[in-house]
């Protein structure tokens, strides 16, 4: 399945309502459907807030596959260049809430939860490759 988008904000809304048709078909685990919500909902909205200039039109796609084992996400934007688990700062878990730096946990989270990830930059798109355990 691939969802195509736009670097709107309403694009998240038409994404999450393309997962809930992708999960239900495929009949994901309840924990796999969840960390592929929170997973996407947090890099397409990084990509929508900071991957284009103030005012440019964007495009973004979304394609997911799954077997018994893997939901296997790729996730291209023609954004700036930005490779959010390089650029963005691990967050100091062991600071209080109060003194933590603002952003950071939702790649964070990516990151912990995907069994797999990468980023590339390719014919001028940003690609994100991920992998989650379908459990």
């Amino acid at each position: 399945m691939i969802i195509e988008l736009t670097n709107a904000r309403s694009s998240i809304d038409r994404l999450m309502e393309g997962l809930d048709g992708f999960i239900d078909e495929n009949k994901l685990a309840d924990k796999a459907g969840h960390q592929l919500r929170l997973c996407l909902d947090e890099l397409l909205t990084n990509v929508i807030s900071y991957g284009f200039d103030d005012g440019a039109e964007g495009r973004i796609s979304v394609e997911l596959e799954t077997d018994d084992k893997d939901v296997r996400v790729v996730m291209r934007d023609d954004g700036k260049p930005f490779n959010p688990f390089e650029e963005t700062a691990a967050p100091d878990l062991d600071a209080d809430v109060g003194d933590r730096d603002i952003g950071g946990l939702g790649v964070f989270f990516v990151t912990s939860t995907a069994r797999e990830y990468s980023y590339e930059r390719e014919n001028d798109q940003n690609i994100v490759r991920l992998a989650l355990n379908n459990e």
